[in-house]
């Protein structure tokens, strides 16, 4: 994964935060929209000034131009409602917007611009974008779009559908797709250095009037056992037969290289890369 959108009801309190507490850099702020990055990146993450806390959309980075276009074939063979096929959005080269089955936009890009010096000095700066977190009030649909059309791959899937990882590359998941109330954002979440950093980060939120509200900690959803808090250089290989309302499939699931504490980057069709 690439992005995040967020409208948020206050924007300078949102961009103050995450300059000061995750350690971002406002890149440039244009027409009512924070352009925030982590990374030499134009950015990986906007905030959007809005009348109430709210998911924009979510993005992909497609491996090229080429693979954006085979992707616009292919929503049309899925009769996958396709908004926009131009960036919406500052930094982008190529862009195309559409619509999953439960109204979450995503939005999958080919070539962003740079940023230039990445470290701030400020807060507790992520290493990588990790991934998303999607609710909804059914799982299947949006699963079935993400592996039969984005060409993601089932890791785990936790209570017959209540809590579905996917990845598109090595890290155990890009993308999660959990049960609830409505369609819309549960979370997203960051990786770091180290543990340490985390301690750094109960510090900052302290400080700032804020607090964890869950963890450190880490999780083992289903047969794979995914560290969110260890550095070592980890591998991991599992095949485990999964059967869920959406249908029984097999779970295949391997990474390689270190895990980090919050989140993974992810790579592969149609994403490159998270930065």
């Amino acid at each position: 994964m690439a992005h995040v959108a967020l409208h948020v009801p206050d924007l300078a309190a949102s961009v103050a935060w995450a300059t000061t507490v995750m350690g971002l850099r406002e890149i440039e702020r244009h027409e009512g929209t924070s352009y925030l990055t982590h990374s030499d990146c134009h950015h990986s993450l906007q905030y959007i000034q809005g009348e109430r806390a709210a998911l924009d959309h979510v993005a992909l980075e497609a491996h090229d131009a080429a693979a954006l276009d085979r992707l616009a074939k292919r929503l049309r063979e899925h009769d996958v409602p396709i908004l926009s096929e131009e960036p919406q959005e500052r930094g982008l080269e190529r862009a195309l917007r559409f619509r999953a089955p439960e109204g979450h936009v995503v939005e999958v890009f080919a070539g962003m611009a740079a940023a230039g010096p990445v470290h701030t000095g400020a807060g507790v700066q992520p290493r990588t974008f990790g991934h998303p977190m999607l609710t909804c009030e059914d799982t299947c649909a949006t699963r079935a779009l993400f592996h039969d059309v984005l060409d993601f791959r089932l890791s785990d899937d936790v209570g017959d559908g209540t809590l579905v990882f996917m990845r598109c590359g090595l890290d155990h998941h890009g993308i999660g797709i959990a049960l609830g109330p409505r369609a819309g954002l549960n979370h997203y979440a960051w990786g770091v250095e180290s543990l340490a950093l985390l301690g750094l980060l109960g510090d900052l939120l302290a400080r700032n009037g804020g607090r964890f509200i869950w963890g450190p900690g880490a999780t083992a959803p289903g047969a794979i056992s995914s560290r969110t808090t260890s550095t070592r250089p980890a591998r991991w290989s599992s095949t485990t037969p999964t059967s869920t309302r959406c249908g029984t499939r097999t779970a295949t699931s391997r990474a390689s290289g270190a895990s980090t504490t919050t989140a993974s980057r992810t790579s592969g069709a149609p994403a490159r890369r998270a930065r």
